[in-house]
C-alpha cells in the first residue's frame, strides 16, 4: 500500500475552540493564525503558572491581546508575508527567528 507521512495536522476538535480564529476577509488567513498562536501561548503560560500572575512574565500576557481587526490596522496591508507575520508575533513578545533558503530576494517574486 502507499505510505503515508506520519504527521498528522491536529483536528480542530484537539484544540480549545476559544483559542480558534477565523479569517475575517479572503486575505487575513496568515492573521487569524498569528491570533491564534498569540492565544495558545497566552493560554500555556498561564496554564504552567496554574493561572497565577508571575514576577516573570512576558510581555505577551502583560500586552492585552488585540483583536484580528487591530491586527489588520498594524499590518497595513492586504497583501500579508511572512516576514509581516514574524514583526507583528515579535511585537507581542514572541522570540520569533526567520530562515530563508534564498539570500535576498527570489527574482523569481519579482511580478508578485
Amino acid at each position: 500500500g502507499e505510505r503515508r507521512n506520519s504527521m498528522r495536522c491536529p483536528s480542530s476538535s484537539s484544540a480549545p475552540e476559544s483559542l480558534l480564529v477565523l479569517q475575517e476577509e479572503d486575505w487575513d488567513c496568515g492573521l487569524a493564525c498569528a491570533l491564534t498562536v498569540l492565544r495558545a501561548l497566552q493560554n500555556s503560560t498561564s496554564s504552567m503558572e496554574g493561572g497565577h500572575e508571575s514576577n516573570s512574565s512576558s510581555s505577551t500576557e502583560r500586552r492585552a491581546l488585540p483583536s484580528m481587526r487591530e491586527l489588520q490596522e498594524q499590518c497595513e496591508t492586504q497583501s500579508v508575508w511572512t516576514i509581516d507575520l514574524a514583526h507583528l508575533l515579535r511585537n507581542y513578545g514572541v522570540d520569533v527567528r526567520m530562515r530563508t533558503v534564498f539570500p535576498g530576494v527570489d527574482p523569481t517574486h519579482q511580478h508578485s
